[in-house]
């Protein structure tokens, strides 16, 4: 602002004098007469009197005369105008720097000057508004401005004047702070001031205090299995907050399928490397920058690559030739094992014990399997893996071998079992190559699709089926398998099966009144399969009806049998046929006749309790039931009589006991007694034998026992109780 003011006023006058010569009296004025301080494109003018002088000239620094508006060639900015003879007045239009310099008046010899200075105003030129300083380090902010004349500068720090001591050094071009610390953010004033001319202006500078950048974390070299992910971490601090950018082998890294980076408020930042390939390793560089520093941490990746095989060669060879496959790792970090495989199995390196025409053996990097005196056998794939850490690949090697047929005798059988009315197939597995022709013969007779006999070929099968009609469709059946290569032939014997002879024999080993126990011996004859299982018929008596038939597997034979549901006191015949997947064969016969157990009376229950009571006035009676004679429990009977007494009238039944408790509780006992106990189990054929056995209840809580204690003692007792509780109610009634 105070520039602006420059270019129409003037500023400050310092004084100058004319030119006299030494001795004589002034004879020139001047108006004004002091030093000019003069704005650029300012007006301005001076006048030169002579009293009684007659035009009065100036002249420029140069020595130029400034000519008048009524002369020819005057400067429309510099001139000179008279308003008489006396006077003369210099005129500046527009002032300009190259009209700064002294001018001069002058009239005879007499002569006066007066100095021009053109002044530049106050310009804060290279003086950013926002300035940093580092903390820790000596920092300097930047003032740099110009003026005519030279400006003086001083400085504020939040409106407060700065005075140079320890901490400041007010240097040209700007203010030095020493040891910067955090506190020496905020707004530095600049002030310049013009002596010459009182002109004054300032410039605020907002000084931020940044910190330089370090790592809190850096990346750590890694390393990734191919087609997998991997990541490197990178954390730092600084003032302002640095910002984090990757790279790669010296180039920029930038989001894309390949990489995201994901960055947090906390100044870290991850890098994620999608689906790593092998082009991925190198290093890998995180650079942390801020408006003052750049600072980098690097790190590198190692790519393990899968290993790759290279082209696998397929082989066709002759039997008895010599062949080999050479499997050959085109890539993999790090180098990869080898291993041949065959229908899953891994190969030996070296001589196989199981085949010694195959062998393994390297060749340099590289895995090579070789079969002498090559078979029909060896046909197939031929699998090389390649494995490590990384991961694994496998690639076939095909050997086709061409050769002649044989017969898989893992899917063809020598014997199959048949019987008359039966369908039965038959199958032929004959492996040549090329693929056989086969065709069958039954009695030296080629076997044709028949009313017998139906027909099934495929390429390397053929499947006969016979239903046998007749004792004479069984025999040997001949497989004929045949190429350009040779010729093989294969029996199979259809062999005529049986429904199984009758049992050997039926044994009886026990019985009871409803129940028999039985053996049944294996029939003599099988029938060429084995026994699925066995039914045993019971009739009642030698001629009478059937009452029970009962199947039985097959393994159950020659071994004990029970079979319930029979009656007492009955007697019985048994016999019994097997059969096999023919059918059933005959019964035994004669049947085996037999005689179930009359019906009983229940045999004497089993006690199990224990004869001493836990109680003083009952006792749990426990027992197991024994054979119930053939027929069902109907109820039980107890009899306890007082030992003490000694008098079996006084004996006391409980007569209905329930069958289908095993216990029963006696209430109502004398403590300290002995009783005799009898129990009995009824069934319809009447009362089985007692069981017995001697209780003793337990003491009662006083000792001995009130029930043994005679008239007198216990009249004694109670009128002894009654005196005490006649004087505990006295002493209670006085208290």
């Amino acid at each position: 602002m105070y520039s602006r003011c420059l270019k129409s006023i003037l500023l400050t006058f310092v004084v100058g004098a004319a030119v006299f010569q030494p001795g004589v009296e002034a004879a020139i004025d001047l108006y004004p007469s002091v030093e000019q301080y003069l704005a650029v494109d300012a007006s301005f003018s001076v006048t030169c009197e002579v009293p009684g002088g007659n035009n009065p000239k100036w002249y420029d620094p140069s020595g130029r005369e400034v000519l008048s508006l009524s002369q020819p060639g005057f400067d429309i900015r510099r001139y000179v105008e008279r308003s008489d003879a006396e006077m003369a007045t210099l005129w500046f239009e527009q002032i300009m720097d190259s009209d700064k310099g002294t001018y001069t008046c002058e009239f005879g010899s007499d002569t006066a000057t007066i100095k021009i200075d053109v002044i530049e105003p106050i310009d804060f030129r290279n003086t950013p508004t926002k300035q940093h300083l580092i903390r820790g380090e000596d920092g300097f902010i930047v003032c740099d401005v110009t003026s005519y004349p030279l400006p003086l500068l001083t400085w504020k720090f939040n409106n407060f004047r700065i005075n140079e001591d320890q901490h400041y050094d007010m240097e040209e071009g700007g203010l030095k702070v020493n040891s910067v610390t955090m506190s020496d953010k905020g707004t530095y004033t600049c002030v310049a001031r013009i002596k010459e001319t009182g002109d004054v202006d300032q410039k605020d500078i907002e000084v931020e205090v940044y910190e330089l950048p370090v790592f809190q974390q850096t990346p750590e070299s890694t390393s990734a299995v191919e087609g997998r992910s991997s990541q490197f971490f990178c954390k730092a601090s600084g003032i302002p907050a640095p910002t984090i950018m990757w790279q790669f082998n010296g180039a920029a890294i930038t989001p894309n399928e390949k990489y995201s980076i994901a960055m947090a408020g906390n100044g870290s930042s991850v890098l994620n490397i999608n689906n790593v390939q092998s082009v991925d390793g190198g290093d890998y560089n995180c650079r942390a920058s801020t408006p003052i520093a750049n600072i980098n941490a690097s790190a590198t990746l190692l790519v393990y690559t899968v290993p790759e095989i290279g082209a696998a060669e397929n082989k066709t060879a002759n039997e008895d030739d010599e062949v080999s496959f050479k499997c050959t790792v085109t890539k993999g970090n790090p180098p990869p094992t080898l291993s041949w495989t065959r229908n899953g199995q891994i190969m030996k390196f070296g001589v196989q014990p199981s085949d010694p025409r195959i062998e393994v053996s390297s060749d340099d990097d590289d895995l090579v399997i070789s079969i002498d005196d090559v078979r029909g056998g060896d046909i197939g794939a031929y699998t090389c893996v390649a494995e490590s850490f990384a991961g694994r690949t496998t690639k076939d090697f095909f050997l086709n071998v061409e050769h002649s047929p044989y017969i898989d005798s893992a899917k063809t059988p020598s014997v199959v079992l048949s019987w008359l009315g039966h369908p039965t197939p038959m199958k032929c597995v004959a492996k040549s190559n090329p693929a056989p022709t086969m065709h069958w013969e039954f009695a030296s007779e080629r076997v044709n699709n028949s009313r017998v006999t139906t027909l099934e070929v495929n390429t390397y099968e053929s499947t006969l089926a016979v239903m046998p009609s007749a004792k004479t469709n069984f025999g040997d059946y001949k497989c004929v398998a045949e190429n350009d290569r040779g010729k093989i032939e294969h029996t199979i014997i259809l062999e005529e099966t049986y429904a199984p002879t009758a049992p050997d024999q039926i044994h009886v080993r026990d019985t009871t009144q409803t129940s028999v126990t039985l053996e049944v011996e294996e029939p003599d004859s099988l029938g060429g399969w084995p026994i699925e299982r066995c039914k045993v018929v019971f009739n009642e008596g030698t001629n009478g009806p059937q009452v029970r038939e009962v199947f039985i597997d097959g393994t159950k034979l020659e071994t004990d049998m029970t079979f319930d549901g029979l009656n007492g006191g009955t007697e019985y015949t048994v016999t019994a046929a097997c059969s096999n997947k023919v059918g059933y064969g005959p019964p035994l016969s004669p049947s085996v006749l037999f005689a179930t157990d009359d019906y009983s009376a229940p045999d004497a229950p089993s006690i199990v309790s224990k004869a001493n009571s836990m109680s003083a006035d009952s006792y749990v009676l426990m027992w197991e039931i024994q054979d119930d004679g053939g027929s069902p429990i109907s109820h039980y009977e107890l009899t306890y009589t007082d030992n003490t007494i000694g008098d079996t009238s006084t004996a006391k039944i409980i007569g209905d006991i329930s069958s289908a408790v095993t216990q029963y509780t006696l209430k109502d006992l004398k403590p300290s007694t002995s009783y005799k106990l009898e129990l009995k189990a009824y069934n319809q054929q009447g009362a089985g034998d007692a069981a017995t056995i001697d209780i003793t209840t337990a003491k009662g809580s006083g000792g001995e026992d009130p029930g043994y204690l005679n008239t007198a003692e216990s009249t004694k007792s109670a009128f002894a109780l009654l005196l005490i509780c006649i004087a505990l109610f006295f002493q209670l009634s006085m208290t």
